[in-house]
Protein backbone atom coordinates (compact mmCIF):
# COMPACT_ATOMS: atom_id res chain seq x y z
CA UNK A 1 0.00 0.00 0.00
CA UNK A 2 2.96 2.35 0.42
CA UNK A 3 4.38 2.14 -2.49
CA UNK A 4 0.62 3.20 -4.04
CA UNK A 5 1.22 6.72 -1.91
CA UNK A 6 4.49 7.53 -3.73
CA UNK A 7 4.61 11.04 -5.31
CA UNK A 8 3.82 11.51 -8.74
CA UNK A 9 7.06 13.87 -9.22
CA UNK A 10 10.58 14.20 -7.23
CA UNK A 11 13.07 12.31 -7.11
CA UNK A 12 13.48 8.62 -8.72
CA UNK A 13 12.27 5.96 -6.59
CA UNK A 14 14.30 2.59 -5.98
CA UNK A 15 12.41 -0.21 -3.95
CA UNK A 16 14.79 -2.62 -1.98
CA UNK A 17 13.05 -5.93 -2.49
CA UNK A 18 13.42 -8.99 0.31
CA UNK A 19 16.20 -11.54 -0.96
CA UNK A 20 15.52 -13.49 -3.84
CA UNK A 21 15.92 -17.17 -1.34
CA UNK A 22 12.42 -15.68 0.07
CA UNK A 23 8.86 -15.52 -0.89
CA UNK A 24 8.39 -12.25 -0.79
CA UNK A 25 10.38 -11.29 -3.64
CA UNK A 26 8.15 -11.31 -6.31
CA UNK A 27 4.88 -10.01 -4.53
CA UNK A 28 7.96 -6.70 -3.53
CA UNK A 29 8.39 -6.53 -7.08
CA UNK A 30 4.48 -6.23 -8.56
CA UNK A 31 4.22 -3.43 -5.60
CA UNK A 32 7.40 -1.69 -7.07
CA UNK A 33 6.50 -1.82 -10.82
CA UNK A 34 2.74 -1.93 -10.49
CA UNK A 35 2.05 1.03 -8.12
CA UNK A 36 0.70 4.41 -9.59
CA UNK A 37 4.25 5.86 -10.10
CA UNK A 38 6.77 2.61 -11.11
CA UNK A 39 9.86 1.67 -9.47
CA UNK A 40 12.70 3.10 -12.06
CA UNK A 41 15.52 0.73 -10.06
CA UNK A 42 15.64 -1.94 -7.64
CA UNK A 43 17.88 -2.61 -4.82
CA UNK A 44 18.41 -6.30 -4.65
CA UNK A 45 20.26 -7.76 -1.38
CA UNK A 46 22.16 -10.92 -0.91
CA UNK A 47 22.67 -11.44 -4.38
CA UNK A 48 25.26 -14.41 -5.17
CA UNK A 49 25.88 -14.72 -8.46
CA UNK A 50 24.81 -12.75 -12.13
CA UNK A 51 22.40 -15.78 -12.73
CA UNK A 52 20.26 -14.84 -9.38
CA UNK A 53 19.66 -11.19 -11.60
CA UNK A 54 19.18 -12.81 -14.40
CA UNK A 55 16.01 -14.89 -13.16
CA UNK A 56 14.86 -11.55 -11.49
CA UNK A 57 15.24 -10.28 -14.96
CA UNK A 58 13.18 -12.28 -16.72
CA UNK A 59 10.56 -12.17 -14.02
CA UNK A 60 10.50 -8.29 -13.62
CA UNK A 61 10.19 -8.21 -17.55
CA UNK A 62 7.01 -10.18 -17.52
CA UNK A 63 5.54 -7.25 -15.06
CA UNK A 64 6.43 -4.86 -17.45
CA UNK A 65 5.41 -6.31 -20.26
CA UNK A 66 2.33 -7.03 -18.30
CA UNK A 67 2.04 -3.02 -16.30
CA UNK A 68 2.73 -1.43 -20.37
CA UNK A 69 6.24 -0.25 -18.08
CA UNK A 70 8.80 0.32 -21.55
CA UNK A 71 10.64 -3.18 -20.68
CA UNK A 72 13.96 -3.15 -19.93
CA UNK A 73 13.62 0.41 -17.93
CA UNK A 74 13.87 -1.03 -14.22
CA UNK A 75 17.35 -1.52 -13.69
CA UNK A 76 18.79 -3.03 -10.89
CA UNK A 77 21.41 -2.15 -8.10
CA UNK A 78 22.91 -5.79 -6.62
CA UNK A 79 24.18 -5.09 -2.80
CA UNK A 80 26.91 -7.37 -3.97
CA UNK A 81 29.11 -8.54 -0.43
CA UNK A 82 26.85 -9.64 1.59
CA UNK A 83 27.35 -13.85 1.18
CA UNK A 84 30.68 -14.86 1.31
CA UNK A 85 30.21 -16.62 -2.33
CA UNK A 86 29.39 -13.13 -3.56
CA UNK A 87 32.30 -11.76 -3.15
CA UNK A 88 33.93 -14.66 -5.94
CA UNK A 89 31.53 -13.89 -8.15
CA UNK A 90 31.45 -10.42 -8.22
CA UNK A 91 32.63 -9.78 -11.88
CA UNK A 92 29.18 -11.87 -12.92
CA UNK A 93 27.36 -9.73 -10.64
CA UNK A 94 28.74 -6.82 -12.27
CA UNK A 95 27.85 -8.11 -15.94
CA UNK A 96 24.60 -8.86 -15.59
CA UNK A 97 21.93 -7.21 -17.27
CA UNK A 98 19.63 -4.36 -15.86
CA UNK A 99 22.82 -3.54 -13.62
CA UNK A 100 23.19 0.11 -13.20
CA UNK A 101 25.53 0.46 -10.11
CA UNK A 102 26.43 -2.08 -7.43
CA UNK A 103 26.83 -1.27 -3.58
CA UNK A 104 28.14 -3.16 -0.41
CA UNK A 105 27.22 -4.12 2.84
CA UNK A 106 28.62 -5.62 6.09
CA UNK A 107 26.42 -6.47 8.55
CA UNK A 108 24.91 -9.84 6.81
CA UNK A 109 28.21 -10.48 5.58
CA UNK A 110 29.62 -10.35 8.91
CA UNK A 111 26.81 -12.86 10.56
CA UNK A 112 27.66 -15.41 7.56
CA UNK A 113 31.89 -15.45 8.19
CA UNK A 114 31.39 -15.34 12.16
CA UNK A 115 32.68 -11.67 12.83
CA UNK A 116 32.04 -10.38 16.20
CA UNK A 117 32.67 -6.37 14.88
CA UNK A 118 33.15 -4.81 11.51
CA UNK A 119 35.40 -2.07 12.37
CA UNK A 120 38.34 -1.28 14.81
CA UNK A 121 38.75 0.67 17.75
CA UNK A 122 39.58 3.62 14.94
CA UNK A 123 36.02 3.40 13.15
CA UNK A 124 38.06 1.44 10.26
CA UNK A 125 36.60 -0.94 8.09
CA UNK A 126 38.73 -4.30 9.70
CA UNK A 127 40.24 -5.57 6.70
CA UNK A 128 38.08 -8.67 5.49
CA UNK A 129 35.32 -5.86 5.10
CA UNK A 130 37.41 -3.39 3.45
CA UNK A 131 38.27 -5.94 0.94
CA UNK A 132 34.70 -6.58 0.13
CA UNK A 133 34.25 -2.72 -0.08
CA UNK A 134 37.44 -2.80 -2.64
CA UNK A 135 36.16 -5.19 -4.89
CA UNK A 136 32.58 -4.31 -5.25
CA UNK A 137 34.45 -0.66 -6.31
CA UNK A 138 36.55 -2.47 -8.68
CA UNK A 139 33.94 -4.69 -10.10
CA UNK A 140 31.62 -1.69 -10.49
CA UNK A 141 33.73 0.33 -12.66
CA UNK A 142 35.18 -2.37 -14.80
CA UNK A 143 31.67 -2.65 -15.50
CA UNK A 144 31.36 0.33 -16.49
CA UNK A 145 28.70 0.76 -13.86
CA UNK A 146 28.17 3.47 -10.56
CA UNK A 147 30.45 1.78 -7.84
CA UNK A 148 28.20 3.18 -4.39
CA UNK A 149 29.66 3.01 -0.84
CA UNK A 150 27.47 1.47 1.80
CA UNK A 151 25.72 3.01 4.96
CA UNK A 152 27.85 4.58 7.40
CA UNK A 153 25.43 3.03 10.74
CA UNK A 154 26.73 5.69 13.49
CA UNK A 155 23.80 8.04 13.22
CA UNK A 156 25.48 10.43 16.26
CA UNK A 157 28.99 10.74 14.21
CA UNK A 158 28.10 13.37 11.82
CA UNK A 159 32.02 14.00 11.69
CA UNK A 160 32.52 10.38 10.92
CA UNK A 161 30.01 10.19 8.15
CA UNK A 162 31.78 13.34 6.59
CA UNK A 163 35.00 11.48 6.55
CA UNK A 164 33.77 8.08 5.11
CA UNK A 165 32.07 10.31 2.29
CA UNK A 166 35.00 12.25 2.24
CA UNK A 167 37.68 9.30 1.56
CA UNK A 168 34.98 6.97 -0.65
CA UNK A 169 34.40 9.98 -2.94
CA UNK A 170 38.40 10.36 -3.35
CA UNK A 171 38.63 5.93 -3.32
CA UNK A 172 36.03 6.27 -6.44
CA UNK A 173 33.02 5.86 -5.11
CA UNK A 174 30.07 7.66 -7.18
CA UNK A 175 27.92 7.82 -3.95
CA UNK A 176 26.86 6.51 -0.37
CA UNK A 177 23.68 5.21 0.81
CA UNK A 178 22.09 6.73 3.81
CA UNK A 179 20.69 4.92 6.68
CA UNK A 180 18.33 7.85 8.19
CA UNK A 181 17.07 11.26 6.53
CA UNK A 182 19.62 12.90 8.36
CA UNK A 183 22.08 11.47 6.87
CA UNK A 184 21.38 12.90 3.31
CA UNK A 185 22.06 16.42 3.36
CA UNK A 186 25.51 15.73 4.43
CA UNK A 187 26.44 12.73 1.58
CA UNK A 188 24.98 14.92 -0.84
CA UNK A 189 27.28 17.86 -0.14
CA UNK A 190 30.12 15.38 0.01
CA UNK A 191 29.81 14.08 -3.28
CA UNK A 192 28.01 17.46 -5.30
CA UNK A 193 31.11 19.28 -6.68
CA UNK A 194 31.50 22.79 -5.96
CA UNK A 195 31.71 25.54 -7.80
CA UNK A 196 34.94 26.09 -7.80
CA UNK A 197 35.90 22.35 -8.68
CA UNK A 198 33.28 22.93 -11.95
CA UNK A 199 35.10 25.77 -12.75
CA UNK A 200 38.72 24.10 -12.66
CA UNK A 201 37.55 21.41 -14.37
CA UNK A 202 35.59 23.24 -17.25
CA UNK A 203 39.43 25.62 -17.53
CA UNK A 204 41.41 22.31 -17.02
CA UNK A 205 39.45 20.68 -20.32
CA UNK A 206 39.28 23.81 -22.53
CA UNK A 207 43.34 23.74 -22.00
CA UNK A 208 42.92 19.74 -23.03
CA UNK A 209 41.20 21.39 -26.01
CA UNK A 210 44.20 23.93 -26.89
CA UNK A 211 46.84 21.24 -26.48
CA UNK A 212 45.28 18.34 -28.22
CA UNK A 213 47.79 15.87 -29.27
CA UNK A 214 50.48 17.38 -27.05
CA UNK A 215 50.31 14.66 -24.51
CA UNK A 216 51.16 16.17 -20.61
CA UNK A 217 50.46 19.96 -20.15
CA UNK A 218 50.97 22.88 -17.61
CA UNK A 219 47.94 23.66 -15.31
CA UNK A 220 48.16 25.93 -12.44
CA UNK A 221 51.22 25.20 -11.77
CA UNK A 222 51.32 21.53 -12.20
CA UNK A 223 51.97 19.00 -14.93
CA UNK A 224 48.36 16.96 -15.69
CA UNK A 225 47.75 14.36 -18.45
CA UNK A 226 44.95 12.03 -19.22
CA UNK A 227 43.47 10.51 -16.02
CA UNK A 228 43.72 14.38 -15.06
CA UNK A 229 41.40 14.97 -17.71
CA UNK A 230 39.22 12.06 -16.90
CA UNK A 231 39.04 13.31 -13.32
CA UNK A 232 37.98 16.50 -14.75
CA UNK A 233 34.94 15.02 -17.08
CA UNK A 234 33.70 13.22 -13.94
CA UNK A 235 33.37 15.98 -11.67
CA UNK A 236 31.14 17.68 -14.38
CA UNK A 237 29.16 14.46 -14.81
CA UNK A 238 28.63 14.86 -11.34
CA UNK A 239 27.69 18.18 -11.58
CA UNK A 240 25.20 17.13 -14.24
CA UNK A 241 23.86 14.39 -11.96
CA UNK A 242 22.91 17.00 -9.48
CA UNK A 243 21.51 19.69 -12.01
CA UNK A 244 24.28 21.63 -11.75
CA UNK A 245 25.24 24.44 -14.43
CA UNK A 246 28.36 23.47 -15.31
CA UNK A 247 29.20 26.08 -18.60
Amino acid sequence: NEARMWPTSGPEVCVRINPLDTAHWEADVQAALGSKVAASALMVPKVVHGDDLRRLGDHVSSVERAGGIPEGSTVFIPIASEVPDAIFNIRSIAAAPRVAAMTWGCEDLSAAIGATATRDAAGRYLSVFEHARVQVLLAAKAAGVQAIDGVFTDLQNSKGLKSECAEGLQAGFDGKLSIHPNQIAEINAAFTPSHQEIADANELLALFAENSGAGAFRFKGQMVDEPHVKRARAVLARADAANIENG
